[in-house]
């Protein structure tokens, strides 16, 4: 067990520049200030979403080798391995044999701890991007606006995303996303199918829409720990707006098929640009998407202090490839994880409702991950079929009271990326009642955004891999309280029904294999 101060948890959000030390190329001379991102629905926020297109107008005229223009920031999220034809955006780049450095590090569908990395490398990197922007713009006081979709009120794109539409007019705009969102409606929270199940030959509806429980912040705020937060984070939330804004979950965006500008192509295989990963750092609301998700981060530590993420934790997560720019076009390179560490530690901004929260100056004890104890495996090796499919699995004892908790580890395989999005229930019969709160069933929704990234940056992630590659994702879910309240008195036999939302365009998808872990604290 280790101890350490809030205040320096609170780093995230006051402004503690100078407490930790930054890569050699970082500048020095910059004064500290702490620059306030706001909501992009706010009125306060325009000013910065003005200065934004200013900014992007600009990016979009450098050439694309430049570090701070539009094509090479967007390729350090990541690009494809080839352009379909001539290159229109940037000659310069043809396939993966023209990569620059920096080019496609972001990390994502990553391993256990490794997935620690999502939170890191996303945060610094839209930090970065946020200091090209405000030398760009010139103004002095910019801060990269959060859409926070996750507000059912709010979940409209932001009007200066999408208004005019032109991009000669308007530098943020961009075409290839959804059409729903782009007329201006909200995200819809019936999309990507209800789930539902066949009870007695009818198709019934169970549980809330997948959109609205994708976007629902509690389950995440009850994460007991900052690996299944970040996990639930990423393959929740994140994955799904994606999918959406790049028009691949709502059944009146997927027909007919929408372009996609960077890979150059108009067909069913390809989604908008938000929706692939080597397409979707191009699409400026990326960047108002990634706000909100480092937003979401910051706020949850500074509600859980005891479960931030820490020094110990992340050094097990192994290295990775972070290059970075500065706005003179500096290369910062970080050459050790501790580097980075300190960094996301050392940042300059907070979120504008965050701006007056009060500091507590106390002894926060941080509680380590805690460990896996492999309770079963079963290794099913089953495609998933619609509309439902169902394992079933008995525990050892039945579930405790216990300090701790229980994890389920789903093991996905399937040969070529795809926006499935996955409901996972748990029961403990196989044909449960219709009329039962099926809130409590639903252990978590995921996304496969990003399932074609295997290694640590620069290798091969086009979208179009060969299907020989088999691709294999690992989702992680609590089941505590799914255990404990869905059982019978002593009972330890379980459900598990693995749902498919989004079943257009999709590859067959097996479930190898799941391991039921209890973790003792």
């Amino acid at each position: 067990m280790k101890s350490q101060h809030l205040l320096c948890l609170l780093a995230l959000a006051l402004l503690l520049v100078a407490c930790q030390p930054k890569p050699k190329a970082e500048e020095e001379s910059e004064s500290p200030q702490l620059y306030i991102r706001k909501n992009a629905h706010s009125q306060a926020a325009q000013a910065d979403i003005d200065a934004l297109r200013v900014a992007i107008a600009k990016m979009k005229q450098l050439d694309c080798t430049d570090p701070t223009s539009w094509y090479y920031q967007g390729a350090i999220h990541h690009i494809p391995d080839t352009i379909n034809g001539r290159n229109v955006l940037c000659s310069n780049y043809q396939g993966k044999s023209n990569s620059l450095p920096g080019f496609s590090t972001c990390p994502h569908m990553k391993p256990d701890l490794e997935q620690f990395h999502f939170l890191t490398w996303h945060r610094l990197y839209i930090w970065y991007w946020e200091r090209i922007v405000r030398h760009h713009s010139g103004k002095a006081d910019f801060a990269l606006p959060y859409w926070n979709y996750n507000d059912p009120d709010q979940r409209t794109l932001p009007e200066k995303y999408r208004l005019p539409a032109s991009y000669a007019e308007n530098p943020i705009y961009e075409m290839d996303r959804s059409r729903i969102l782009l007329e201006g409606l909200p995200i819809q929270p019936s999309d990507s199918d209800g789930i539902v199940m066949n009870i007695d030959d009818k198709i019934v509806q169970i549980c809330k829409q997948s959109m609205a429980a994708a976007l629902d912040t509690v389950p995440l705020w009850e994460a007991r720990d900052i690996h299944l937060f970040s996990v639930e984070l990423e393959d929740g939330t994140h994955n799904v707006i994606h999918d959406y804004v790049g028009g691949a979950v709502d059944k009146q965006d997927l027909t007919p098929p929408i372009e996609n500008r960077v890979y150059q192509v108009t067909a069913d295989s390809v989604q908008g640009l938000m929706a692939d990963v080597p397409s979707a750092g191009f699409d400026p609301i990326f960047f108002a998407h990634h706000a909100n998700i480092d937003r979401l981060w910051m706020n949850w530590e500074l509600d859980h202090p005891d479960k931030a993420l820490t020094w110990e934790d992340f050094q097990k997560a192994g290295p990775w490839s972070y290059i970075f720019f500065l706005p003179d076009g500096t290369k910062v390179e970080y050459t050790s994880m501790q580097q980075v560490f300190d960094s996301i530690r050392a940042i300059d901004y907070t979120y504008d409702y965050l701006l007056n929260r009060p500091a507590v100056e106390a002894e926060i004890e941080v509680k380590p991950i805690a460990v896996g104890n492999e309770l079963l495996r079963l290794n099913t090796n089953q495609p998933l079929i619609d509309p439902l499919d169902m394992i079933e699995f008995e525990l050892p004892e039945a579930p405790a009271n216990q300090s701790g908790y229980y994890s389920m580890e789903a093991t996905f395989s399937f040969d070529r990326p795809h926006n499935t999005h996955i409901a996972v229930l748990l029961r403990s019969t196989a044909q449960p009642d219709s009329t039962a709160l099926c809130e409590k069933h639903v252990v978590g929704v995921a996304g496969f955004f990003g399932a074609s990234l295997h290694d640590h940056g620069g290798g091969s992630h086009d979208h179009h891999m060969p299907h020989s590659n088999k691709i294999t994702k690992t989702i992680k879910y609590d089941i505590t309280d799914e255990l404990r309240e869905v059982a019978a008195p002593g009972s330890r036999k379980y459900f598990a029904h693995f749902h498919l939302l989004g079943a257009s365009k999709r590859p067959q998808i097996y479930l190898e294999n799941v391991v039921i872990k209890f973790h003792s604290s």
